[in-house]
């Protein structure tokens, strides 16, 4: 395999890393949004509930509580499909075991950290 492609194939991969570390961060947000009204607490207070770690090395992103207990994380990584990179995620946590009460969260995390255009588009 030439450098040229070589180059070209990690290109994609940065490019499909970077769209899949965005949708990541949404879907972060979405969670602390929600999390805020599951809650009754304003997103001014997040900091003193919350904290965020990011761990650049595996793609990760843990919003965990002032104890250091996960409630919320995701990572991301990529995976071949049809010969095109595609950003996967895996949620955890704390988070999880009361999924119910995160319907946005969850339903991006399932739609591979998409907005949902049809609720978007008819509100």
């Amino acid at each position: 395999m030439g450098y040229l492609r070589k180059r070209k194939i990690l290109t994609k991969i940065d490019m499909m890393l970077q769209e899949g570390i965005e949708k990541q961060m949404f879907l972060v947000e979405t969670f602390l949004n929600e999390f805020c009204k599951v809650k009754g607490i304003k997103e001014t207070e997040l900091s003193d509930h919350l904290c965020i770690k990011t761990d650049p090395m595996d793609n990760t992103v843990t919003v965990s509580d002032l104890v250091g207990n996960a409630v919320f994380g995701v990572k991301t990584t990529l995976s071949t499909e049809e010969g095109t990179f595609v950003p996967l995620f895996k949620t955890f946590g704390t988070y999880l075991e009361s999924v119910e009460d995160y319907p946005e969260t969850t339903k991006i995390a399932e739609n591979g950290g998409e907005r949902d255009t049809e609720t978007s588009s008819g509100e």
